[in-house]
């Protein structure tokens, strides 16, 4: 979500500076290990576990939930 200054202008976010073990590292390595594991049937293609990371990346971007916090169904 961007912030606004004082005269209502929309300022873009700061660039997100990636760092080893950083919050989104482990998220990521989360959504990894949750779609190669045996409750999902064994090993999904790298594709669709990408792209079921960047669809809650996304919806935690939508309802403006940090990556630990649950997104979705599991917020509520």
């Amino acid at each position: 979500m961007a912030d606004t200054t004082t005269t209502g202008a929309v300022t873009a976010p700061a660039p997100h500076q990636p760092q080893h073990r950083d919050a989104v590292e482990q998220w990521l390595m989360g959504h990894r290990d949750t779609y190669l594991s045996a409750a999902y049937g064994g090993e999904v293609s790298a594709y669709d576990a990408l792209d079921a990371a960047i669809d809650e990346y996304r919806q935690h971007s939508d309802e403006g939930t940090t990556l630990p916090e649950p997104a979705g169904d599991d917020h509520e």
